[in-house]
C-alpha cells in the first residue's frame, strides 16, 4: 500500500480545464521506452525541471520496476553532487513491484544549464548499476517566460496564491501540461492561453486536510509558444507550513 501511495504522489498530472489531464505526448520528463522483455526497467531515466529560480530545493521521485521473477536488492545509491540527496524508500524490490528513489536537489550554487545524475546499485547481475539524470536551467528565463512569483510559500493563514506567466514575445502562448510532485496542494487553472501582452494564470492552494508540519514540493509547467513543437518547462518551488 505504501508503494501505491508513493506512486500516486510522484505522478500527479493536470492539463487544460477542470481538471486537465496530460496526454502521453505531452508528458513531462523522458519516459523510457523499454521492451517488455527487460526485467529491470527505469520508468523515467531523465527528468527535466526546466527553468527554475536560484537557491531553492526541488523534488522528484524516480521509479525502478522489477519485472523479473527474483527479489532485487538495492545495495547502494551514489550521488556525485553535494547539491543533491537521494533516498531509497525500499532496500528490497519484490518481483512485479516498484522501487522508489526520492531526489532532493538544491539550486543554491547553480546558474544556467545543469545536467546531473545519480546511480542506484543493485545485486542484479544484468543491471548492477542504474543511472538517473535530472536537468535544469537555473535563474535564466527564455524570452521572458517567467512565473510570477518564482516560488510559493504558504503559512497557516494563507489560503491560495495566484501565479502568472506574462507573454512578452509571442503571438500566443498556452499551458499544455502541469505536473505536481505530490498531492499537498491543488491547482486551479484560470487562463490557459495568453496573447502578447497578456498572461497565463493559475491559482495554487494547500490542501485543507494537511496535518501539522513543513512540506516541500514543486509544480512543473509546460508552456507552448505559438505553434512550435517544443515547449518551455518551468518549475515553481512550493513550501507549506502548518502548525
Amino acid at each position: 500500500m505504501l508503494r501505491s501511495f508513493l506512486l500516486s504522489l510522484s505522478l500527479v498530472f493536470v492539463i487544460s480545464l477542470q481538471p486537465f489531464q496530460v496526454s502521453a505526448k505531452e508528458e513531462l520528463g523522458s519516459k523510457g521506452k523499454s521492451s517488455a522483455s527487460e526485467e529491470l526497467t527505469k520508468e523515467e531515466p531523465v527528468f527535466d525541471f526546466g527553468h527554475v529560480a536560484v537557491d531553492f530545493k526541488l523534488f522528484h521521485t524516480f521509479l525502478l520496476v522489477n519485472r523479473s521473477q527474483k527479489l532485487i536488492k538495492i545495495t547502494g545509491v551514489h550521488v556525485p553532487c553535494d547539491c543533491s540527496a537521494v533516498t531509497a524508500l525500499d532496500s528490497l524490490v519484490q518481483p512485479g513491484d516498484t522501487g522508489f528513489f526520492r531526489l532532493t536537489y538544491s539550486t543554491k550554487d547553480d546558474f544556467g544549464p545543469t545536467n546531473r545524475s545519480f546511480q542506484v546499485r543493485t545485486d542484479y547481475p544484468k543491471m548492477s548499476e542504474v543511472r538517473y539524470t535530472y536537468k535544469s536551467i537555473v535563474e535564466q528565463w527564455l524570452d521572458g517566460l517567467k512565473p510570477h512569483p518564482t516560488s510559493l510559500f504558504f503559512l497557516p493563514n494563507h489560503k491560495s496564491q495566484k501565479v502568472t506567466i506574462l507573454n512578452t514575445a509571442y503571438d500566443e502562448i498556452s499551458l499544455t501540461g502541469t505536473q505536481q510532485y505530490d498531492t499537498t496542494f491543488v491547482v486551479n487553472l484560470l487562463r490557459d492561453k495568453a496573447t502578447k501582452g497578456k498572461a497565463l494564470e493559475l491559482e495554487i492552494a494547500p490542501r485543507s486536510s494537511l496535518r501539522k508540519g513543513n512540506y516541500g514540493s514543486n509544480l512543473t509547467l509546460r508552456v507552448k509558444k505559438n505553434n512550435e513543437k517544443d515547449s518551455t518547462i518551468l518549475t515553481i518551488p512550493i513550501k507549506i507550513v502548518r502548525y
